[in-house]
């Protein structure tokens, strides 16, 4: 057999593969799209979202933010993958939680996070990993898109990995920067939608 039909024949193999993973993860955003209008609508549909974030881009835990510093009407905090008992304690927490405290300062709207600010090294010898986060659950790299920052409004969403799996990689940051003007049209729905709630309770 000449080694030039081999190698032609595994191009091909591979190209066909490719082609499967693309269409498969096409249909995930679509169904992700159409899950999050749906949320956007109706909020207690929020967790079936993220849950559906979470498979797949293969993550342990999704968090996602919508914080209106002018009407906490507005404002909604959702996971999936964080157990109750952890929610409970978060409060106490989040000031020392290395994630957010390392990202903060370069939150811009529209900007996609692609891997954990921090090493392993930092993370696992951290106070917040040790004595909170590794208690409950054992995840490492973390992405995540801000859909939404400046005075008024702070939206972000928020994938995280087991530690024992490989860090997020070109498909998994693709995900989110396909969502990422679904989620800002989506966003935009939900404040309208509470606005016009208030309206009509104060009217």
């Amino acid at each position: 057999i000449d080694r030039r039909d081999l190698g032609r024949e595994q191009a091909i193999r591979k190209c066909r593969m490719a082609r499967r993973i693309h269409s498969r993860r096409d249909s995930d955003l679509l169904r992700l799209v159409d899950q999050l209008y749906a949320a956007a609508i109706d909020p207690t549909q929020w967790p079936l979202f993220l849950e559906g974030v979470a498979e797949t881009t293969d993550s342990e835990i999704v968090g996602f933010i919508i914080h209106d510093v002018s009407a906490n009407e507005g404002s909604g905090l959702w996971q999936y993958g964080f157990p109750e008992e952890a929610l409970g304690e978060y409060a106490r927490w989040a000031p020392k939680n290395v994630y957010v405290t390392t990202v903060a300062p370069l939150l811009k709207t529209g900007r996609v996070f692609r891997n954990a600010p921090l090493s392993r090294r930092e993370v696992f010898g951290s106070q917040y990993y040790n004595e909170f986060l590794g208690r409950y659950v054992k995840v490492f790299d973390t992405m995540g898109v801000c859909v939404f920052h400046d005075a008024a409004l702070t939206s972000l969403l928020t994938p995280c990995r087991s530690a024992a799996k490989p860090d997020y990689g070109p498909e998994d940051h693709l995900v989110l920067e396909a969502l990422l003007p679904h989620l800002q049209r989506a966003v935009s729905i939900y404040q309208r939608l509470g606005s016009a709630q208030l309206e009509k309770a104060a009217g």
